[in-house]
């Protein structure tokens, strides 16, 4: 009988089963942080937490009975139109101000933070970001201590850091998603840099945490409205970025559609002839 499973299935039973700790109990080193995010927020956002998810990992959890770790939650997309598909940016959020998950069926990026994976398009995985996101980018903008102490992978878990990695290689469009967080921080920082006098008054005092919140979701509404990030030139940004990979990959790159947002069902067979392993256990043997 013929497997429907959607490719990127396999992918997230191979990282569910990786289970990457960089420190023991990290937490207790930053109040848990990348459980709440409370440095990030002010107001009534202090009280929903929202967890990024990848493209076909709100299909996976719900296949697997993983929601049902969650109370109330909403499954949100945000999506932008590229000529080679829709990119959508899936989240689950919960009203909560605690962590949410359970340690064994936690998101791929709740395994994965602080740290990202770098990816380039002809070699695929070439590194580690220590700014996982465009907050991180704020924090550096800012010039205040990192809110999570890891700043890199410890000698004892980089076997795994690779192999989840490598296994998100496999799949295009995931690699893809990974990809355009790296140009957009890379565009934050710039706009950061060149809007300065817009952004930060000298006389912040940042040790005052109500400040600071207000100084990070004041980043983060001049990004959202295009002060501190040209939208247009992004958007150029994006269909380049798309055009390559549908160019590299063909029928293997698939983006979504308004009907199936972050869908990873392409044939199993679309990545023959490619470079790209297909299987990601072995992707991450070595």
């Amino acid at each position: 009988m013929q497997d429907h499973t959607p490719s990127c299935h396999k992918v997230f039973d191979f990282i569910y089963s990786t289970d990457l700790v960089y420190k023991p109990q990290c937490w207790k080193l930053c109040d848990a942080h990348c459980c709440n995010f409370f440095r990030y927020k002010s107001g009534p956002s202090k009280y929903v937490h929202e967890i990024p998810l990848l493209p076909g990992e709100w299909q996976y959890m719900s296949s697997k009975g993983y929601l049902d770790q969650y109370k109330d939650a909403e499954h949100t997309v945000l999506k932008v139109s590229l000529d080679v598909g829709v990119l959508s940016y899936e989240a689950i959020k919960i009203p909560t101000t605690g962590c949410p998950c359970d340690h064994w069926r936690r998101p791929t990026v709740c395994r994965l933070y602080p740290l990202a994976p770098r990816y380039d398009l002809e070699r695929g995985f070439v590194g580690v970001d220590s700014a996982f996101s465009l907050m991180e980018i704020a924090e550096e903008f800012l010039g205040v201590p990192r809110a999570c102490q890891v700043d890199q992978v410890p000698f004892h878990e980089v076997e795994k850091f690779i192999a989840i990695s490598k296994a998100i290689e496999t799949e295009p469009v995931m690699m893809f998603r990974f990809m355009v967080l790296d140009l957009l921080k890379t565009l934050l920082r710039a706009g950061l840099r060149d809007n300065q006098d817009q952004i930060v008054d000298e006389d912040s005092n940042f040790s005052d945490p109500a400040q600071l919140s207000n100084a990070f979701e004041l980043i983060q509404l001049a990004f959202l409205r295009g002060v501190v990030i040209d939208w247009r030139q992004a958007k150029m940004a994006l269909e380049e970025l798309g055009a390559r990979f549908k160019k590299m990959y063909g029928p293997a790159f698939r983006l979504g559609d308004s009907q199936l947002p972050g869908s990873c069902a392409r044939p199993e067979s679309a990545l023959i002839g490619s470079h790209r392993a297909t299987d990601p256990t072995a992707a991450g043997a070595g």
